[in-house]
């Protein structure tokens, strides 16, 4: 049994060689639609998802964060690329700013280390 990423598990579900049970998204995909998710199968609220986005360094000046915001939100949208993204396994968020990036970050990294610490895991 194994909890993985979509990107790197679909092609092996695609295949037969793994079975996918459940997945962690809030909603089914569209690309698995008979496969249910995690809480639909009676773990309510559950929620875990690999995510990725772009990141700049500390003290990057506001006109150009907002810019690469744009450019990239511009690209994002364009249909080839929703298509292509969506191909992949991967449901494109809906994200509004840089600011709403990085509070969906710090949410995060607040959820998943409050579960480390209170498990006491520890890297191996």
């Amino acid at each position: 049994m194994m909890y993985g990423g979509m990107v790197s598990a679909l092609p092996h579900i695609r295949s037969g060689r793994i079975k996918a049970i459940a997945i962690g998204t809030s909603a089914r995909l569209g690309v698995l639609p008979d496969v249910a998710t995690v809480a639909e199968s009676g773990f309510q609220g559950f929620l875990g998802v690999a995510w990725g986005g772009l990141a700049l360094p500390a003290g990057t000046p506001k006109p150009i964060m907002d810019r690469l915001y744009a450019e990239a939100s511009k690209a994002l949208a364009t249909d080839d690329v929703q298509k292509r993204i969506r191909a992949l396994g991967v449901e494109p968020a809906a994200v509004r700013s840089s600011e709403d990036f990085g509070a969906f970050m710090g949410s995060e990294m607040a959820k998943w280390g409050k579960l480390i610490k209170d498990r006491g895991i520890q890297a191996q």
